[in-house]
C-alpha cells in the first residue's frame, strides 16, 4: 500500500530515516490527560517484524502511570526525556524496548500547541547516541507542524 506523503506514518518515517533511528513513535495526549494514544509507529526495515508489531500493539494506549517509559516521562514533565540503555533495567519499560530494538538510547519530546499546552509526544530510538539537543530540537521543529487530530 502506498501512503500519502502527509500521512502520519509517512511523516514519522521521514523523521526516523533522517536520524537513521531504529524506531520512531508519535502519540497524542488524551483529553483527560491520563494516557497516550498512538498516532503512528515505524521501525527500521531490518527490525524483526515481531518486535515492531509487538511494540506497536503494546503502545496503542499507554497509561501515564507507566513511568518507566520515556514517552510517559516526557508527557508528565513537559521536558525532553532521554533514556539510556545502560542506565535502565533490562526487563521493563524503556530498557526492555531499547534492548529489543537494538538501540542505545531514545529521545522523547513533548510537542505543544499554540497555547503552550502539551498535546503529543514524539520519540526516536537511536542505535548510536548523538547530540541530544540537536535531536530533540529537530523532533520539536518537525513535529510541531503535524496535526495531532489525524
Amino acid at each position: 500500500m502506498i501512503e500519502h506523503p502527509q500521512s502520519p506514518n509517512s511523516r514519522l518515517e521521514s523523521l526516523r530515516a533522517r536520524f537513521n533511528a531504529r524506531a520512531a513513535g508519535w502519540w497524542r495526549i488524551s483529553a483527560d490527560r491520563r494516557q497516550l494514544i498512538q498516532i503512528a509507529f515505524c521501525a527500521e526495515a531490518t527490525m524483526p517484524i515481531e518486535v515492531a508489531s509487538t511494540f506497536a500493539e503494546n503502545t496503542r494506549n499507554v497509561s501515564l502511570d507507566a513511568k518507566d517509559l520515556g514517552i510517559v516521562k516526557a508527557a508528565l514533565t513537559g521536558r525532553v526525556a532521554v533514556s539510556l540503555l545502560e542506565e535502565l533495567p533490562a526487563d521493563s519499560g524503556s530498557g526492555l524496548w531499547l534492548r529489543r530494538f537494538e538501540a542505545s538510547c531514545s529521545v522523547a519530546v513533548p510537542i505543544v500547541d499554540d497555547e503552550s499546552c502539551e498535546i503529543a509526544v514524539v520519540s526516536l530510538a537511536l542505535a548510536d547516541r548523538g547530540d541530544d539537543a540537536v535531536v530533540s530540537r529537530a523532533i520539536r521543529e518537525t513535529a510541531s507542524s503535524w496535526h495531532v487530530a489525524e
